[in-house]
């Protein structure tokens, strides 16, 4: 995913220009640019270099982009243009101790992959008679791709208010709701320490001492809502894609 941010020279080793375009194990590291990616999902002219030649190619990509991460990596970009491109599929379940170990033999048996070629050639038919993939649910990839790369800024959209210099609530305390939170809504969490230094991005807040008795690191201008009423109004994170 990085090296379609615009941090790196396309190749024709990395970006194939026929077929389809796999990345498993995405990077998690924040995007910092989005303009390749927009160009090579936009129809637009896109310069690549080419192996042992001193010359660039110049291509219109019509390859899909398909990217695996066990993290999204989050994006500065706020644009329609950048999430009106995704498709987002959520694999939630986690198969350890019931792992079908057979499963890919199963699959892979000359009824079941007529039965698959049967089901692909249906979705093309319809997405012929369409003349294109029919996606219009943009604030909603917008919502989830947010909350699933940055587990923080969805609970302080959640259950943070802005509050006035009398409002306070311990580090301890923070951080503790923040974790029943992340656990309750299936996202990745981040340590501590990354809660603590990434916390102003999100809401206006400071750190200082407070108490009587035993004075600890507090959050002020912040506090919570009840965990419990928000999490019955937060939007759920269903998979988002083509129906």
């Amino acid at each position: 995913m990085q090296m379609a941010d615009g941090q790196s020279p396309l190749n024709n080793q990395e970006h194939s220009i026929s077929h389809n375009l796999f990345c498993s194990q995405t990077s998690s590291d924040a995007l910092k640019q989005t303009g390749t990616f927009k160009a090579l999902t936009g129809g637009d002219q896109v310069s690549a270099d080419v192996k042992f030649n001193k010359n660039y190619k110049t291509f219109v990509n019509y390859a899909k982009l398909i990217f695996s991460a066990n993290k999204i990596p989050e994006c500065g970009d706020e644009s329609d243009a950048f999430y009106r491109r995704w498709l987002l599929i959520n694999f939630s379940n986690v198969f350890e101790e019931n792992a079908d170990r057979h499963l890919l033999e199963k699959l892979t048996t000359t009824e079941e992959l007529s039965g698959i070629f049967n089901w692909s050639i249906e979705g093309a038919k319809r997405l012929l008679k369409r003349g294109g993939f029919e996606y219009r649910e943009t604030e909603k990839v917008k919502e989830q791709y947010q909350r699933m790369a940055s587990s923080l800024r969805a609970f302080v959209k959640d259950c943070v208010e802005a509050s006035d210099e009398n409002e306070w609530i311990s580090k301890e305390d923070f951080y503790n709701a923040y974790i029943s939170y992340y656990r309750a809504q299936m996202l990745p969490w981040k340590a501590k320490v990354v809660v603590s230094r990434e916390l102003s991005e999100h809401v206006s807040v400071r750190s200082a001492s407070k108490g009587t008795k035993e004075r600890s690191r507090a959050w002020i201008g912040i506090k919570l809502l009840p965990l419990s009423n928000t999490l019955t109004r937060i939007l759920p994170l269903r998979n988002v894609r083509n129906a």
